[in-house]
Parts: C-alpha cells; structure tokens; sequence
C-alpha cells in the first residue's frame, strides 16, 4: 500500500528529468526556439524534412556558413547537430565560429555533461596562445590541457571524428568534406 501512495509522487517528477534533457534547450522545439541561443544567433527555420528541421542565422553574413539540424521524436528533441562550414572555422572569422560553437555546447549539455567536456569547450573558447574568443576583456582565461585533446583536434580539422559518451547524451565531431558536424545525441 505504502509504494502505490510513493508512485504517484515519483511520477511528478517523471517530466522535470526529461525536460532538462537538452540543457537549455529543453526538451521541445518550442522551448529551444524560446532559448538565447536560438535568439542571439538569430537562427530561422529554413527547411524540414520529416522529423528534422534545419535553422540557419538570418543574416546574409553567416547564412550559408551555420546549420542547425534538430531531430525530434514523439518524446520531443533527440538530436541536434550544428553544421559549421570549415572554412568559417579555418579563416577570418573563426571568433564567430568558435562563439556559436562553444555556445552550442553549453546550451545543449547539462552542467554535469558540460564538466565532461570542460577541456573541449576551453580550448575551443580561446586561440592557440590562450587569448580568448569574444570575451569580456578583465574574464579569466580559461584552464587549458598542456596538449590539445583529441576532441578539439577534430575541431581544428586534424581528425576525422571523435565520439564522446557522456552523462545522458553522446558528442560527435564529425570532419565531413567541407564542415565540421558536432552532434548531441539523447
């Protein structure tokens, strides 16, 4: 009798423990389009096909250089991968590359995930030399590893792929022939 009286208390928590399964992001399209990612970015839906839509920045400046594909299931987001063109990592503008990416990190891993990955995001935070990306100019400098990680290897385009399992979610940097796909897979 006592354990029917406890399920019920269980089950109300049931939704907090999906809800916070993309970070930030949430677990709906609706709550992802209402983060400041999705906002600051200025990411506009710009086709579907099936369960997946595709988002880029409304501006002509970084239109054809950002994607975001997100994935949904009938239990809402299931994965979400950012597109970044590699030659908008490799040139000029490689602060606003690293700025969206870094930003995508943080919005769609859960603090215990982000810890995981804590390395990854610094590196890709900051320059080689440790100068940091698009940040306020008295913010500490982030901790880097004494060699670059293999996941940020990946990112500067010096490996194919990396594949990190994490607390509720798996990370892939995937190097395809012209962008650099990382992906948060729930």
């Amino acid at each position: 009798m006592r354990l029917t009286k406890f399920i019920p208390f269980l089950a109300a928590f049931a939704p907090l423990t999906h809800a916070a399964g993309f970070g930030r992001f949430g677990s709906t399209m609706d709550q992802a389009k209402d983060t400041s990612f999705f906002k600051w970015f200025h990411l506009e839906q710009t086709a579907a096909d099936g369960d997946t839509r595709c988002f880029q920045p409304s501006g002509a400046k970084f239109h054809d250089k950002v994607k975001l594909l997100v994935k949904t299931d009938s239990a809402g987001l299931e994965t979400m991968t950012l597109m970044l063109q590699r030659r908008f990592i490799d040139g000029g503008e490689s602060p606003f590359a690293r700025d969206i990416a870094k930003s995508f990190l943080d919005t769609g891993l859960s603090e215990p995930e982000l810890e995981q990955v804590r390395n990854l995001y610094n590196e890709i935070s900051s320059f080689p030399g440790g100068a940091q990306v698009i940040a306020h100019s008295d913010a500490p400098r982030p901790a880097l590893p004494s060699s670059p990680t293999l996941a940020y290897q990946t990112f500067l385009g010096n490996r194919a792929s990396y594949n990190q399992k994490l607390h509720n979610a798996t990370l892939t940097l995937e190097n395809q022939s012209d962008c650099l796909a990382i992906t948060i897979t729930r």
